[in-house]
């Protein structure tokens, strides 16, 4: 009995050294190592890959408002949810807000979904290996909806989906519309003197 609860002991040690040398390491990692966006912070540049396999990068959006969602074809609560995305996107012009569907599916159904979805306005994109899903996961997993403002900052986040969410939703993106867009890196002036083209 004595030799089984050392063993025990023993095991439990172990364990708990594991875990605490497990923190201690990730206190070492930058925050963006582990970190998934609040409100107010900056989320991952990454938007996953189309079905052509172009990388999406939220650079490619700077000045724009931006909803990320992340769906699966699976989910009821999103198969709700992408008809009103796609009608604001219609609604509103890809050069002041676009909308980019992440699918976190396997690929082959990733291409499947997609292809059947080809004549939507908002951007289809797929998150191969699910990297994307977990910087911004919060533990809820799909639907999972990131409005990102014109100054490339998380402005709402919604988790799930019910109809009553819907007018909130507008609401937010309404005012990330309204937001002035960030202003120009400044250029430096040129020396007193110097002629245009030289």
């Amino acid at each position: 009995m004595r030799k089984t609860s050392a063993v025990i002991a023993h095991r439990l040690y172990s364990g708990l050294g594991s875990l605490l040398l497990a923190g201690l390491l990730l206190l070492q990692l930058p925050p963006s190592a582990y970190a998934t966006p609040l409100v107010g912070e900056q989320p991952p540049p990454g938007l996953g890959k189309t079905l052509d396999g172009e990388v999406l990068s939220l650079d490619a959006y700077a000045g724009r408002v931006v909803a990320v969602f992340f769906w699966a074809s699976w989910c009821g609560y999103c198969r709700q949810e992408l008809p009103i995305l796609e009608n604001l996107q219609l609604s509103v012009a890809p050069d002041r807000l676009r909308v980019i569907a992440v699918n976190t599916e396997e690929r082959a159904s990733f291409k499947k979904v997609a292809r059947a979805m080809s004549g939507l306005k908002m951007q289809l994109s797929h998150d191969a290996g699910g990297q994307l899903s977990q910087a911004y996961d919060h533990g809820s997993g799909v639907p999972q909806l990131y409005i990102i403002g014109r100054d490339g900052r998380v402005r709402a986040i919604y988790s799930g989906y019910s109809e009553s969410m819907v007018p909130g939703l507008v609401k937010d993106i309404n005012a990330a519309l309204a937001e002035a867009p960030p202003a120009p890196p400044a250029q430096a002036d040129k020396p007193a003197g110097s002629k245009a083209g030289s």
